[in-house]
């Protein structure tokens, strides 16, 4: 065998070692770093990391948000997912990076550090969304500390529902360090969210968005530092609108042609109906996605109530009319029913005057006479069509119904898209 071939297997050999022996003393040197830094008896995970605890904490807070998962407008509650990004300076957790194989960071875990407990004050569901502890740290040698918790946070939002479906809503989530007032704990926010990571919202679009810090005194004489992650959000309100208000404005327009339908085609009254229950489904359908307890009312509700008590006017109207309609034929089939039955007497009595003994023929008194003239001469008058006065009364009803409803359909439909859109 060459003599250079045990050159080789040497260096391999020796290059091996090395490398084990210097991965095995970067475990080592880890290990007993973590040992030392987080050990029960130099370190307690519920006293603030300050070395003199006289002073003020300051932690940087700053907001990451990955989706407006849903706004429900029933329970005026707001669903986001994100993440919160808390930094401050621990001054327990120092360390010189040379004596340590040169590392000079840690991650570990949530529960074995201290950590500014943030409680949600606006909740809809838990007070404290990081009771999991598994949430990511991360902390240097010079003390710069870092916990990035996140999740779901159902928190309550006052939703404003007059301009519903045009609104825009401004929601927040508020939190508080309720263990520690503000001597002891101070956020400074940054102005604006991540949203890096953000995904759009097919329901919603996100106008601005916004960091801040509130003082709020619960007890008195004392006060909390509060940091306050705003949303601005604006509707999208295609859906609704090509869902509810386009039907609701053609049906409304088909509420005033009811009045150009005749009063003996026997489809009025059915048709006005119709058109009503079509608008109260619309109105349910509204009140269904908005809140039912409210500080205001939505204009949309409004504008549906307005239309749809015009329609029961409409109703009312044509269950006038074609009552007049046919109220006057009534009349008429009467008025014809007793001249009838008048000339059918008159004839009898003709004939009972034929029949009589000759000499009431030959000597007829005046009496029958006249009568039989007045007869005879009431055959020969011309028939003289009587005026309808019910159906004119119905087809001026008909009229003013029609410009009335017509008139506050279009008030409403342009007071109701002038203020939406303000």
């Amino acid at each position: 065998m060459p003599i250079y071939t045990y050159f080789i297997v040497i260096i391999v050999l020796l290059t091996y070692v090395f490398i084990t022996c210097a991965g095995d003393a970067s475990y080592q040197s880890i290990k007993a770093l973590q040992e030392s830094l987080l050990s029960s008896t130099t370190y307690s995970t519920t006293i603030r990391p300050v070395k003199d605890q006289s002073k003020p904490l300051t932690i940087d807070v700053s907001f990451s948000l990955v989706a407006i998962v849903s706004v429900d407008n029933v329970r005026q509650e707001l669903l986001t997912n994100g993440f919160i990004f808390l930094f401050w300076d621990d001054e327990i957790h120092t360390w010189n990076e040379t004596n340590y194989s040169g590392f000079n960071r840690l991650a570990p875990e949530a529960k074995q550090v201290w950590r500014p407990r943030l409680l949600l004050i606006n909740t809809l569901d838990e007070r404290d969304p990081f009771e999991d502890d598994h949430s990511h740290t991360f902390f240097g040698e010079d003390g710069a500390m870092g916990w990035v918790p996140g999740g779901l946070f159902s928190t309550y939002c006052a939703l404003n529902m007059e301009k519903f479906p045009f609104d825009v809503q401004a929601c927040q989530i508020q939190m508080c360090p309720m263990s520690y007032t503000i001597p002891s704990i101070l956020f400074d926010a940054d102005e604006e969210m991540n949203v890096a990571f953000y995904y759009p919202n097919p329901g919603w679009d996100l106008l601005e968005t916004s960091v801040t810090v509130e003082n709020i005194s619960v007890i008195p004489g004392e006060a909390f530092s509060c940091p306050t992650f705003a949303f601005k959000l604006k509707r999208r309100s295609t859906t609704i609108v090509l869902n509810v208000i386009l039907p609701v404005i053609f049906i409304s327009v088909l509420n005033n042609l009811v009045f150009f339908i005749p009063g003996d085609a026997g489809e009025k009254i059915s048709y006005a109906i119709t058109v009503l229950l079509a608008l109260s489904v619309f109105l349910s359908m509204v009140s269904t996605m908005t809140p039912q307890v409210s500080d205001t009312v939505p204009a949309l509700t409004i504008y549906l109530f307005v239309l749809l008590l015009s329609s029961v006017l409409t109703v009312a109207a044509a269950i006038l009319t074609v009552y007049l309609h046919h109220k006057d034929e009534r009349e008429e089939a009467s008025i014809r029913t007793k001249t009838t039955f008048q000339h059918s007497v008159n004839k009898i009595t003709n004939i009972r005057t034929a029949v009589a003994p000759m000499t009431s023929v030959e000597n007829p008194s005046s009496k029958h006479l006249k009568a039989s003239t007045a007869t005879d001469d009431n055959d020969r008058r011309p028939c003289v069509p009587r005026q309808n006065k019910y159906r004119m009364i119905s087809r001026h009803i008909d009229k003013v119904f029609f410009v009335l409803v017509k008139g506050v359909w279009l008030i409403m439909t342009i007071w109701y898209f002038t203020f939406a859109n303000s």
